[in-house]
């Protein structure tokens, strides 16, 4: 998946009309890079999954050099299809290599960073912005571009995510420190059917900066995933069952500029943490122990 490709042109950029017709061949050599790669016929049902040997792997990544076109394309296709055992050898192939590889090779840990998978995506983003940081290699402005645009697609696929177990978005206005903002918030409340484990898609919503946790089930288990949130500006707690072991860590953001805490079993024992915020919601905890 490439969300900057154009229309009518395939993720490697190749006109989709040829693609088509390089696919039968293609394909063929596919299952010939990846056949010895995949789980012996026969394996128990789920676990028909890349069981790849180091030297398979280095022989995948060496086809992204090819001499043939058809190759490259088999090579780039197969280790897209391995996953997560592809991406620390991809990764330490692409410190030094050549143009070719580099455009191939970014493209493969991009598409693994958007694979559904939670540990390969993490795994391949790490790769992506270590090789960002080194300015003088072939891969580092691929990988920096790599990295925008999966900014870009992550953001829209958690706000999609988010939305469809019940999270409301809207933009608002609200008074912070004195001042009027506009803020793109969301909204997790009673009719969120998620959990604690669902909100690990806030770290991706670079555009929100205020979010609303209300309702009766929410506790201290659901702050963790606050804390990821890049631009969390203003937090309100409002009727949760938050006793504030998390605060802490919550306090500690470093844009959070204004936390709100209503009716919410606050131990006193949280308060020492959150001394920077008092004068914005002193008045407003209601310590019902």
């Amino acid at each position: 998946m490439n969300p900057s490709r154009s229309p009518g042109v395939s993720s490697l950029g190749i006109p989709e009309s040829r693609m088509l017709k390089l696919r039968p061949i293609a394909a063929l050599l596919y299952l010939l890079c990846v056949g010895p790669v995949f789980a012996e016929e026969g394996a128990p049902a789920g676990e028909n999954v890349p069981v790849a040997e180091a030297g398979q792997v280095a022989e995948l990544i060496a086809g992204l050099d090819a001499e043939q076109f058809l190759r490259r394309t088999a090579a780039t296709e197969a280790l897209i299809a391995l996953g997560a055992p592809a991406i620390e050898p991809l990764h330490q192939k692409l410190k030094n290599c050549n143009l070719e590889v580099a455009s191939r090779g970014v493209h493969v840990l991009q598409e693994l960073a958007l694979s559904g998978d939670e540990a390969t995506e993490e795994a391949a983003v790490t790769a992506l912005e270590s090789l960002a940081q080194n300015q003088l290699t072939a891969a580092a402005r691929r990988a920096r571009s790599a990295l925008d645009s999966l900014t870009t697609v992550r953001q829209q696929r958690a706000v999609q995510r988010l939305a469809a177990l019940g999270a409301k978005m809207s933009e608002s206005v609200a008074q912070v420190q004195l001042q009027l903002h506009q803020f793109n918030s969301v909204v997790i409340d009673d009719e969120f059917r998620g959990g604690p484990d669902d909100l690990r898609q806030l770290r991706w919503l670079r555009d929100v900066q205020q979010l609303t946790l209300r309702g009766e089930r929410i506790d201290d288990t659901w702050l963790k995933p606050v804390g990821l949130m890049p631009e969390l500006a203003m937090l309100e707690i409002k009727e949760t069952s938050i006793r504030g072991r998390e605060l802490a860590d919550v306090a500690r953001h470093g844009t959070l500029r204004q936390l709100n805490i209503y009716y919410s079993p606050v131990d006193t024992t949280a308060l020492p943490a959150l001394e920077k915020f008092k004068a914005a919601f002193s008045d407003k905890i209601k310590d019902e122990q």
